[in-house]
């Protein structure tokens, strides 16, 4: 009987997604460049809660053993590292298969990388003597897929964001709906984006968006670290943030991060956060959530910052000035619970609608058919950056009175909250936050000065500027030096 799927690449992600397939009853064919991987996923897996779901799972040590095992159209589904182990899996596939079969990306690639993959599968394929159908439109779909939720997601129920043509999509979602979480009201939290690389580009800005409410809540952290509370009480802390729209798992995971103890024999009674190098890692999405940005003139300020402060943190001179620290917490932090929920409901709230506005002007620009709404449904569950605002900003957006009541409510509390921290000696980096109050102001106000920057760009090099009183695009009319 042949495999209804195949997974390629059984790290702790393609493992547990491969689990969690298994358990839904369906049959998975698994294949690992080394072997040993195979034969531990399958074990691992005769030793679970539900053991009788291994009888899903079959481990072959060859490709093509691996690909003759699944019923037509094939279906696999690839979890390795991003750039070229992607491409060197797809030249290893590319004889091996048939017109119609399917190859999933779900790794963390660039979107650029999927639209290109694509372009070149299809015409290789096209051209291909392996092809024993004429019909040169038949051709090997390349869809690229982004699973969110981490390794326990994977496991449990990630949320799935999925690009590429539209009717290998049909085939292949029947399987995701059912391995994937659910929304707030009961659904999978998975979709079919829209046509090419649309899966990875909004899964792309999902961890743009991750970046900066990350930074908020580290930049809280530091905040009431330097007033000297001890880790238990920050925790403390956080848990009562954890509530309303904020809401969400990254609040959740850092009270119990704060919990954790070290358990090594020469560090007891110590956080295990405390020992850790503060030095912040990336794997490049952010950057290019920032440079996708660039190419399409959106201003995403809180990722961008997000990422500049995981760059600052691998380059600081770190210096040990602990008067800093000494005298911020003798003076004692005069912030109330709620205040610091304005602080984290500011950055939420900005870095949702700066990511929107990216996957906004991206469906513009490409018109790949993405539904924003359905985006924001599909975040609800699973996913790193679930919270209770995905619920509320569909109807925030609807509504331009709300919206900008909403915007210019967010601005009048974090200005204020932005002069209580000046006037108490609070020297902890808060660079998302203010990069959210400068994007409130910017949005909502026109008197920004940028009506000098086009005069200026027009004295000295013509380059136009429109006027408020009548239509048009005009230059010149200045009293210029002789």
């Amino acid at each position: 009987m042949l495999n209804n799927i195949g997974v390629i690449g059984l790290s702790t992600m393609g493992g547990n997604l491969t689990r969690n397939i298994a358990n839904k009853g369906f049959t998975v064919a698994i294949y690992n460049r080394h072997f040993e991987k195979t034969a531990a996923l399958l074990e691992l897996s005769k030793n679970q809660d539900q053991p009788e779901h291994a009888k899903n799972m079959s481990g072959f040590e060859t490709l093509k053993d691996f690909v003759q095992s699944l019923e037509l159209p094939r279906k696999i589904i690839v979890l390795v590292k991003a750039g070229q182990a992607v491409d060197n899996i797809i030249a290893e596939l590319k004889p091996l298969l048939d017109s119609e079969d399917i190859i999933i990306d779900a790794g963390n690639s660039n979107w650029q990388d999927t639209k290109a993959r694509e372009l070149i599968l299809e015409a290789d394929f096209s051209n291909s003597t392996n092809s024993t159908n004429s019909d040169d439109k038949k051709i090997i779909h390349f869809m690229g897929c982004g699973i969110s939720g981490g390794a326990e997601g994977a496991l449990i129920g990630p949320s799935i964001m999925l690009g590429g043509a539209e009717n290998p999509a049909n085939l292949i979602l029947p399987i995701l709906q059912k391995i994937a979480a659910k929304d707030f009201a009961g659904q999978p939290c998975v979709s079919y984006l829209g046509t090419n690389p649309a899966g990875h580009f909004v899964k792309m800005v999902h961890n743009g968006i991750e970046y900066a409410i990350m930074q908020g809540i580290a930049e809280v952290y530091a905040i009431l670290k330097q007033s000297g509370l001890e880790n238990q009480k920050v925790s403390s802390i956080f848990c009562q943030l954890n509530t309303g729209f904020n809401t969400s798992f990254l609040l959740e995971i850092t009270s119990e991060v704060l919990k954790t103890q070290a358990t090594s024999k020469t560090s007891s009674n110590q956080s295990l956060v405390d020992l850790i190098v503060p030095k912040s890692g990336a794997k490049g999405t952010g950057k290019w959530t920032v440079e996708a940005a660039l190419e399409l003139g959106v201003a995403v300020p809180n990722i961008f910052e997000a990422l500049n402060a995981r760059i600052e943190s691998n380059h600081s001179y770190n210096f040990n000035i602990e008067t800093i620290t000494k005298d911020a917490a003798e003076m004692g932090l005069d912030l109330e619970v709620d205040q610091l929920k304005i602080y984290l409901e500011t950055i939420f709230l900005t870095s949702y609608l700066q990511g929107l506005d990216l996957i906004l002007a991206a469906e513009k620009e490409y018109s790949w058919g993405i539904n924003v709404a359905e985006v924001l449904r599909i975040w609800q569950g699973g996913c790193i950056i679930r919270s209770k605002w995905l619920q509320e900003i569909p109807t925030i957006l609807n509504d331009k009175k709300l919206l900008q009541s909403s915007l210019y409510n967010s601005l009048v509390a974090s200005s204020n909250l932005q002069q209580i921290l000046n006037g108490q000696s609070i020297f902890a980096s808060n660079p998302v936050f203010a990069s959210s109050i400068n994007y409130l102001k910017a949005v909502l106000y026109n008197q920004n000065g940028h009506s000098i920057i086009q005069a200026q760009r027009d004295y000295f090099g013509q380059h136009t500027y429109e006027r408020t009183d009548k239509e048009g695009i005009f230059t010149g009319g200045w009293n210029l030096k002789a």
